[in-house]
């Protein structure tokens, strides 16, 4: 079978996509996957056909809409949103082009959530079979809030709406642009926020690649959406390096600090917290920084500097995980039995907190905002010697230990495409 995979976003996005498209390779199918040229070095070490997408840079989109770890208020937030909505208006067309090239000839096209609209309007034409791959709940349920949307429950009526909201919030921003391109490369009339919504309403089949045993699957989900488990890009035959081993060997497991791609106005300031937090809680730390600018900086014998680790070969050996709560981040934390120290940022990353510390297998979360050594130090603390959150967090590992959430989607994958072609559907 010929498959299509689109992957954007940050690496904490891509990287679980590009596992199930190799898990997708290893069944014998005829894999491309389309994402962006920052990501191609990583797909292609592992044997993937890239198909480069165009248009938008997500690193300047990542740098403008995170920088200042979520410390913005006012006029320089909505200044940083108005700048990111302009950067995706500009390149909108282009990575849409690069879409459908990289989908021609596809029998499957599995798509990350932020092309939904892209793909919605290509089903209007006919085209190839469709699946829609998701690391955070996105189907409206009356449980519980979209993730992007906060972490309180508003009530069922209002949780179920905050999925749909977000197609009126932007699609003012981008509906000019994005109906042009219907019109010019597809033949298709304009469609307004109403439309956009409906779309939020995954109607079509939705993939998820987290755990039912981290996110039980809400009874008003429809039959379109299924759980498989999580998607991990292994680290077969990786070597540390012989300082990293030896940082390892000589003493206690250290912790594992990294915020993954998030960017950091301050940076020297967020390093100095965190080297203060570990003095103050006795701690040894790696730290896999993102703290641009920080590189030079002298670091204490009990902390050891390495900037792209595998986390399925690191987490197992350390005590805790101090990190961003991004999807993959708090996934591979959870699977590794260790308990999680959230410091969320922007986005689903408050969501994802505030249920790993309703799971019992994390700290209270500390945003990025409130970030500050005695705080962090107490939670450090807290993880390290609580045997109960630590038991619980164990536990847990264990469950996800014995998922396989790559052959789950695989073989669903499949048995979606045979359903659907034996019905003459696309």
């Amino acid at each position: 079978m010929r498959i299509t995979v689109l992957a954007v976003g940050s690496r904490g996005d891509v990287q679980p996509v590009l596992a199930l498209a190799l898990a997708l390779q290893q069944a014998g199918h005829v894999v491309r996957l389309g994402t962006h040229d920052v990501f191609r070095p990583l797909a292609e070490s592992h044997g993937m056909d890239v198909h480069v997408l165009r248009g938008l840079s997500i690193d300047d989109l990542m740098h403008t809409m995170t920088a200042g770890g979520g410390q913005r208020r006012g006029g320089r937030f909505f200044g940083e949103f108005f700048r990111g909505m302009g950067l995706i208006r500009e390149g909108l067309e282009g990575l849409q082009d690069s879409c459908l090239e990289a989908a021609a000839d596809a029998e499957l096209l599995c798509i990350s959530p932020q092309l939904l609209a892209f793909a919605a309007s290509l089903a209007e034409t006919g085209g190839p079979v469709q699946a829609c791959l998701s690391l955070q709940p996105m189907a409206p349920t009356g449980q519980f809030p979209s993730p992007f949307m906060g972490t309180r429950s508003l009530g069922p009526w209002l949780n179920r709406m905050s999925y749909t909201a977000p197609a009126h919030l932007f699609w003012p921003f981008v509906s000019r642009t994005f109906n042009h391109w219907r019109d010019t490369r597809l033949g298709l009339g304009p469609v307004g926020a109403s439309t956009a919504a409906r779309w939020l309403k995954f109607q079509r089949d939705l993939f998820c690649g987290f755990s039912e045993h981290v996110v039980p699957r809400p009874p008003d989900w429809s039959s379109h959406v299924q759980t498989c488990g999580y998607w991990r890009l292994v680290s077969d035959g990786w070597c540390p390096s012989v300082e990293l081993e030896r940082f390892l060997a000589a003493g206690p497991p250290p912790l594992a600090i990294g915020f993954g791609s998030m960017a950091d106005g301050e940076a020297e300031r967020t390093l100095s917290t965190v080297l203060e937090a570990l003095e103050l809680s006795g701690r040894r730390a790696v730290i896999q920084t993102s703290l641009s600018g920080t590189e030079g900086r002298g670091l204490p014998e009990t902390v050891h500097r390495a900037d792209d680790l595998p986390h399925d070969w690191l987490f197992p050996r350390c005590a805790a995980v101090v990190h961003h709560a991004g999807a993959g981040t708090a996934g591979e934390t959870m699977r590794a039995g260790i308990p999680s120290i959230p410091v969320p940022w922007a986005f689903e990353q408050p969501w994802w907190a505030r249920r790993m510390q309703q799971l019992g297998v994390a700290t209270a979360p500390l945003p990025r905002h409130r970030l500050t050594a005695q705080a962090l130090a107490q939670r450090i603390t807290q993880a390290c010697d609580d045997a109960s959150l630590r038991m619980r967090a164990r536990n847990l590992g264990h469950a996800l230990q014995a998922e396989d959430g790559l052959a789950c989607a695989v073989s669903r994958l499949e048995r979606l495409v045979e359903t659907r072609q034996a019905r003459g559907l696309g």
